[in-house]
């Protein structure tokens, strides 16, 4: 089953989502990867790398700018 909510508070958007076991490892983009590896959730579409789940808000702006569609 898939749920998702979302909240807004002081200027954050935060997007929950819960999706099936055999999503695991299936997933890729603004979500993050389903692995329980936080550290490729950043990982570039083209399959360039990540970039480290410490990064400024700024570079991880710049690394969601690369999930545009169209």
């Amino acid at each position: 089953m898939f749920s998702a909510s979302f909240l807004y508070t002081q200027k954050m958007l935060t997007l929950t989502l819960g999706l099936p076991t055999d999503a695991v490892g299936n997933t890729i983009g603004l979500t993050g990867v389903y692995d329980d590896n936080m550290e490729n959730d950043f990982r570039y579409l083209n399959g360039t790398g990540t970039i480290p789940i410490s990064s400024s808000e700024r570079r991880i702006f710049e690394w969601a700018k690369t999930c545009e569609y169209g």
